[in-house]
């Protein structure tokens, strides 16, 4: 039955592209290679359009088109000699369309902002895509294929902006969310069926229902993305993950949001680590999610810092930094908020009913036997560079950051001079001669709500010295001591 219908379906794309279709009711297709198409559409149900080049324009559907453009694997003419879609001045104005572009199937074909190859990629090259302030729009890009790649597409207002689906049966895996722009629909991107997918430095904010979607889905990777205001109503969320396992969440900022992250229904055996969630009213919320690892998560000045709800049972929650909360955490489960000997930093600790020896959860009885004292490690997103040598250029990015808030570093401890040329995050610095030997570095970071640290080893090798070095005319020892 499927096949029948895939060779009926393909039956009418040959049709269209062999301009044999010209209906105004039903089926109905324009093919047009030299721009300036337009499609006054009144009543038809299925309808597809390719113009490949600019001018073009689709209006007045009173019907649910389709497709914007469709692109497909299955034409062999399509698959020899590619596909050119120019975007400048091409528009759809469709009053109830489903969505604007369509990759359907196309497990290995490009679309790029002017030229199309065989590595599944679409660029939008920064390229808006908008619905022009109505939601009766259902998609920005609907994905339908496997190993596709989206990126630098500024996608706004639709219900789905980006939607990545397919069914039990064909599940899809391999596509990749890269750079984009989502805001002002229900979802900025939305996964189901999705395994092995890659969501990564997107920003998603403004959005109604959720700024990441996933459910029925597995080994996804939701990395380092950003997402903010998503607040319209008071469930709204950063991140949704439903019925979705052993996947990844880790290096996301997630700020006023009405909850960051939500994990519900099964969703179980995922890690989340080295997040940044602030000022939401809810920063953590699980339901129905067992087995998960939560760790070195900075979650400060949210309305509840973590709620567990009952039947999330195993979680471990464990070095994570919890500042700043209305109520830090609370657990019905419960779950483990320590491994064998290192907890969570709580800074109302010794406020807590368990101080000095554990840390009792609120609400749930549930206890962090191991609470972590003293100042808690920064989450720095580059690991240190631990070795140079000599007068060689030590160069050191260290990537921190906080949401809203202009980080100020000081140092501790730190070779002589090192202090000295440091900007920001960046440690440019050239360690002199007779400076060999190993050193502990300190730094201390000030995100304004608390001073954070990040520690390492440094070891400067000896190189071989002159006796004298000149510098611009004047004669110095190799301890860079004048003469």
């Amino acid at each position: 039955m499927r096949q029948e219908r895939e060779e009926k379906y393909m039956a009418n794309i040959e049709r269209c592209l062999t301009n044999q279709v010209s209906a105004t009711i039903g089926w109905s297709c324009k093919v047009k290679l030299t721009g300036d198409l337009s499609v006054n559409q009144q009543k038809l149900l299925r309808s597809y359009y390719m113009a490949l080049r600019t001018g073009n324009t689709i209006t007045k559907s009173s019907r649910k088109a389709r497709s914007y453009a469709t692109f497909y694997e299955y034409l062999g003419h399509l698959r020899r000699f590619g596909l050119f879609i120019k975007k400048e001045y091409n528009e759809a104005n469709l009053s109830d369309a489903e969505g604007f572009i369509e990759l359907y199937s196309s497990h290995s074909q490009t679309v790029l902002n002017s030229i199309s190859t065989n590595n599944t990629i679409l660029d939008c090259a920064g390229y808006e895509i908008c619905a022009n302030g109505t939601t009766n729009y259902y998609y920005g890009i609907l994905n339908k294929g496997n190993n596709n790649t989206i990126k630098n597409c500024v996608v706004s207002g639709f219900r789905q902006n980006i939607k990545d689906n397919n069914n039990y049966y064909y599940p899809q895996y391999g596509n990749k969310y890269i750079n984009n722009i989502l805001s002002n629909g229900y979802s900025g991107i939305s996964i189901a069926y999705g395994q092995n997918s890659l969501v990564m430095n997107n920003t998603f904010f403004d959005m109604k229902g959720s700024g990441l979607n996933t459910s029925w889905s597995g080994n996804l990777s939701v990395v380092d993305n950003t997402f903010y205001n998503n607040n319209y109503y008071t469930t709204t969320q950063g991140i949704i993950f439903d019925l979705t396992g052993e996947s990844l969440i880790m290096g996301n900022i997630l700020f006023n949001n009405s909850g960051g992250i939500y994990l519900r229904w099964n969703t179980n055996s995922n890690n989340i680590a080295n997040n940044i969630i602030n000022n939401n009213i809810y920063g953590i919320t699980t339901q129905v999610a067992r087995d998960n690892n939560f760790t070195n998560n900075i979650i400060d000045d949210n309305g509840f810092g973590m709620f567990i709800n009952a039947d999330s049972y195993n979680n471990i929650i464990w070095n994570n930094t919890f500042v700043g909360n209305n109520d830090s955490a609370s657990d019905l489960a419960p779950s483990h908020w320590n491994l064998s000997n290192i907890g969570n930093y709580w800074d109302d600790f010794e406020e807590n009913q368990g101080y000095p020896s554990f840390y009792r959860i609120q609400y749930g009885g549930a206890v962090d036997f191991y609470p972590v004292g003293g100042i808690p490690t920064a989450i720095v997103r580059s690991e240190p560079v631990t070795t140079v040598k000599e007068r060689e250029v030590y160069f050191y990015d260290m990537n921190a950051s906080y949401p809203n808030i202009d980080l100020k570093y000081h140092f501790i401890t730190a070779p002589s001079g090192m202090e000295e040329w440091t900007t920001n995050d960046t440690i440019n610095w050239t360690p002199g001669y007779d400076s060999a030997g190993e050193y502990e570095v300190e730094i201390l970071i000030d995100n304004g709500i608390m001073n954070l640290t990040h520690n390492y080893t440094l070891t400067i090798e000896n190189t071989d010295a002159p006796d004298f070095i000149v510098y611009d005319s004047e004669v110095f020892l190799s301890n860079d001591n004048p003469v």
